[in-house]
């Protein structure tokens, strides 16, 4: 079977981000130990997206088996109406994401502790959201080692504590 035939064969669900997250996280390392910066910081924006994508979807119920496509557009309109200046980037913005679940946890009567939310803020927002966009995909900017690694140790952060995020 082709790989295309393989990913169209079975919808995308929950429990394939975390194991997409994890194996783009490893991928990214072995990259960054390289000196292969763009490729590294891009593969770990992709996981970073995948383990904020795990938690907002798991803290609204969703289970390991909850198809992907099934969440993105309720979290796209309720984002609308709550925080209609942050785009969501085609459901690839990081900081989209962040604040969906810091505002989500807050509406639902569970608000995530202020540091929690602060570090969040910190790493993703602050950072992350600043030195990735899916577009790289598309680019070869200029990445140094130190950039690559602030990136590196944003997202091992995110990775440590994704679970924690929805709980």
């Amino acid at each position: 079977m082709t790989l295309r035939r393989q990913i169209l064969s079975s919808p995308e669900i929950v429990s394939d981000l975390a194991s997409a997250a994890e194996q783009r996280f490893r991928e990214a390392e072995h990259l960054l130990r390289g000196g292969r910066f763009v490729g590294a910081v891009y593969l770990f924006g992709l996981a970073c997206e995948m383990w904020l994508k795990l938690a907002c979807f798991r803290f609204r119920g969703a289970t390991p088996v909850t198809r992907v496509d099934s969440q993105l557009g309720p979290a796209k309109a309720w984002m609308a109406g709550r925080a209609p200046f942050i785009s969501p980037e085609k459901y690839h913005s990081l900081c989209f994401w962040a604040e969906f679940l810091i505002l989500l946890r807050t509406v639902e009567g569970s608000g995530m502790h202020s540091l929690w939310a602060g570090e969040l803020r910190h790493h993703v927002v602050n950072r992350l959201y600043q030195d990735w966009k899916i577009d790289m995909r598309y680019r070869s900017p200029t990445i140094s080692k130190r950039q690559a690694w602030r990136v590196y140790n944003d997202v091992a952060w995110v990775r440590q504590v994704w679970q924690d995020l929805w709980r």
